[in-house]
């Protein structure tokens, strides 16, 4: 992802879906040590907290599935997309996942965190 933003959303450097790709493949590596480095240190510094947080790797999404949202979502703009490389954290508690954003939060710049448990319940609390 680039620095620079139009309003609120960053965007990537380049549209060409081939070289985006090529980056995500080449990040995914890094970006799934560090995110579980980050959870393994969140869970030494705060031994009584975050006992059922596990973080899962998830594959890239693929080629297709780009090409879709791209047209879709994006008119047509493949440096709107932000989620190539991806993961989730999982947890027995919503308690626990909130701790986890707030500490991913001071660390990381979140572009963007999709919130599951409210999608489950079937909607807004």
């Amino acid at each position: 992802m680039d620095s620079r933003a139009k309003g609120d959303k960053p965007y990537q450097t380049t549209s060409d879906m081939a070289k985006l790709l090529e980056q995500a493949e080449a990040t995914k590596p890094s970006y799934d040590v560090s995110m579980q480095s980050f959870l393994d240190d969140l869970k030494a510094q705060n031994p009584n907290q975050f006992n059922s947080v596990v973080f899962n790797p998830a594959k890239l999404k693929t080629e297709d599935r780009i090409l879709d949202k791209v047209a879709s979502d994006y008119n047509g703009n493949a440096n709107e997309v932000a989620d190539f490389v991806r993961g989730t954290f999982t947890a027995d508690t919503p308690e626990e996942l909130l701790r986890v954003q707030e500490a991913m939060e001071d660390k990381f710049e979140i572009v963007r965190v999709k919130d599951n448990i409210v999608e489950a319940r079937g909607g807004g609390v």
